[in-house]
């Protein structure tokens, strides 16, 4: 089967969209993947955040309760 003359600019043109259609598909998940990365980084960052804030917790939790038992050891000797 032959081809129409107009087909090979049908098909020059239908050839060129599809590359334009690639192009933006490999922008779009070039950009998902940036935003992805961001967002694992804010979540790492909190995370981190986080952890400390409960080690600081612990840790003056730790400290009262050290004071408590000298008191109670304390009060037990008298």
């Amino acid at each position: 089967m032959r081809e129409k003359p107009g087909d090979e600019h049908e098909n020059r043109s239908y050839q060129k969209q599809l590359e334009e259609i690639k192009e933006l598909c490999d922008q779009s998940f070039l950009s998902i993947e940036e935003t992805h990365a961001k967002q694992l980084d804010d979540m790492a960052a909190a995370h981190e955040r986080e952890i400390q804030h409960l080690r600081e917790e612990f840790n003056e939790q730790i400290e009262t309760d050290k004071a408590d038992t000298r008191r109670a050891i304390e009060a037990m000797r008298k």
